[in-house]
């Protein structure tokens, strides 16, 4: 049997134009999490503490 890793995005969120299209493609989704799932992503990719993007996002996502 074949074992294969979950896929984190998170590893190919390495340049400015990927993540532009990773939350841009998020942002066009119908589901309300899939742009924070995105944020998330983002964050770790780049070793942001994910709670600082809830402090940041949450405020402009919900007013």
């Amino acid at each position: 049997m074949t074992k294969c890793r979950e896929f984190d995005a998170a590893n190919y969120l390495k340049d400015a134009e990927t993540v532009h299209h990773y939350l841009a493609d998020a942002a066009a989704e119908d589901e309300a999490d899939a742009l924070l799932e995105a944020w998330e992503d983002v964050a770790r990719a780049h070793g942001t503490p994910v709670s600082l993007c809830y402090v940041i996002l949450l405020p402009a996502v919900c007013y």
